[in-house]
């Protein structure tokens, strides 16, 4: 027997040779071609499934979207079947976020299974001498950076998983690099995230969410940052020199215009100073 095979008494008629009818081809019908999870024909397949379900919802934001201006191109490329075409994007988008919401919930569970693995050092059970030998060898480096980030989560209260669920498990995972008091905090707060431009955690970008992170985490870190700028322009300068065949000559031009008044500038404070 192979090592694929299946042990005959998986299947008990398997090896026997059944005499089929013949049958003329004319008459049979060709099976149609299997959907997979994953096309546009599965996805129209599903669609009138999904819009019984988000029934309720649709007909709330109908009338919503009568007082929309709707782009001339939905008018064109839809026609007199811009209403149904509407339904169909409501009902995937409530779908969608149905979906997502869900998906938060299990990475979540995912993270107490994570941490119950480690604190009961069940990997020990696998021969494994520690939880990072286990999970890089178990799963697999990228999964391993990816999990260890979502293992904080499960170090949060059930109120604050409560409180943090909607913003998604991107935002989660920042959060929960803080101490609790932290994120107390970072919730009844609004932080600068542009010149003039204040947010609260649920309004902000995962980008803008980071750079507020990486403040509390770090005090220091704009001071940092504005220490490493010359070391990181010289390596930029040096990176560009060596690929100028590289770029377009456009781009180049743009480049040394930019960087000439840049040094204009530079030249300028130094004889201040």
């Amino acid at each position: 027997m192979s090592a694929n095979a299946l042990p005959e008494d998986t299947y008990p008629d398997a090896g026997k040779v059944t005499q089929l009818p013949l049958m003329d081809p004319a008459t049979v019908a060709m099976p149609e071609r299997p959907l997979t999870p994953y096309s546009y024909r599965e996805v129209k397949k599903r669609i009138p499934d999904i819009l019984e379900r988000h029934r309720q919802l649709i007909s709330q934001a109908m009338p919503t979207l009568q007082r929309v201006q709707i782009p001339e191109q939905a008018l064109t490329l839809f026609g007199q079947f811009l209403e149904k075409k509407q339904r169909d994007a409501l009902g995937l988008s409530f779908e969608v976020r149905a979906m997502a919401a869900d998906l938060v919930k299990k990475n979540t569970l995912v993270a107490f299974y994570l941490r119950y693995l480690e604190e009961k050092k069940l990997y020990f059970a696998l021969g494994y001498r520690s939880f990072k030998d286990y999970a890089i060898n178990y799963f697999n480096e990228l999964e391993y950076s990816y999990l260890t980030r979502l293992k904080r989560i499960a170090y949060m209260s059930s109120e604050e998983l409560q409180t943090f669920e909607p913003l998604g498990t991107t935002k989660m995972m920042m959060i929960a690099q803080l101490d609790k008091e932290e994120r107390k905090d970072i919730l009844t707060r609004r932080f600068p995230v542009h010149e003039n431009e204040y947010k609260n955690v649920v309004d902000m970008s995962t980008r803008e969410l980071g750079r507020v992170i990486q403040k509390h985490k770090n005090p220091k870190f704009r001071e940092n940052l504005l220490k490493g700028v010359p070391a990181a322009l010289l390596h930029q300068m040096h990176t560009l020199e060596a690929h100028f065949d590289d770029f377009e000559l456009e781009a180049l031009q743009r480049t040394h215009k930019q960087v000439k008044a840049f040094l204009d500038n530079l030249e300028a404070y130094l004889d201040q100073n």
